[in-house]
């Protein structure tokens, strides 16, 4: 646990980050906190715009809020935390990502994110990069393939603009929620949590 915070605040910010968007009855279950406590959290990661509240009648969902810049830096962690589980749960992708982000900025890509059942203990499962980077320059798939040819896993890379990410997320609304629920953003997560919001 990397945030600072009491063990049942901890999993309610990680728990609503990756339903992003979920029913206060639903989260205090799946989280197994109490109404008292967790809404006492709730309430006060709302000050601190953590997290945000849509009203849809008497329906109450809480929504990480990543239009702010404290959003964004407690889920920046949470994603730092997400990567070290990853790495813990399958060492030989370690070398692959410093690798990665070592040669990114050469590359030009933006952000570089892990997506699918690979995230979720399937490590039989290919491994499934989306790049965000305005140049799709020929050079970042066979790089792609080469940083991780010390997995056994086959890679499959899709490569995005800005612009076609975030039309991505406005046209494909299930395959995007897909990906933000089972996903390891492992370079640049401030500019994909600003893409997301």
């Amino acid at each position: 646990m990397i945030l600072p915070v009491s063990k049942s605040c901890h999993k309610i910010i990680k728990h609503v980050f990756k339903t992003n968007g979920v029913k206060i009855s639903k989260l205090l279950k799946a989280t197994s906190v109490s109404q008292k406590i967790g809404y006492r959290h709730i309430n006060k990661l709302e000050e601190i715009n953590v997290l945000t509240e849509n009203s849809n009648g008497s329906l109450r969902i809480i929504k990480p809020d990543l239009k702010t810049e404290t959003g964004r830096l407690v889920y920046n962690l949470i994603e730092k935390e997400r990567e070290l589980k990853l790495i813990k749960k399958n060492p030989k992708i370690k070398n692959s990502i410093l690798n990665l982000k070592k040669h990114a900025n050469k590359l030009l890509i933006e952000s570089a994110v892990i997506f699918g059942p690979f995230i979720n203990n399937n490590l039989e499962e290919k491994i499934n990069i989306l790049i965000i980077s305005d140049n799709n320059d020929k050079k970042i798939l066979p790089f792609l393939q080469k940083c991780f040819s010390n997995v056994e896993n086959a890679v499959s890379a899709r490569i995005l603009s800005k612009q076609g990410f975030i039309k991505f997320r406005k046209t494909k609304q299930n395959l995007f929620q897909e990906l933000f629920k089972n996903h390891v953003c492992v370079y640049n997560s401030d500019l994909f949590l600003k893409l997301i919001a």
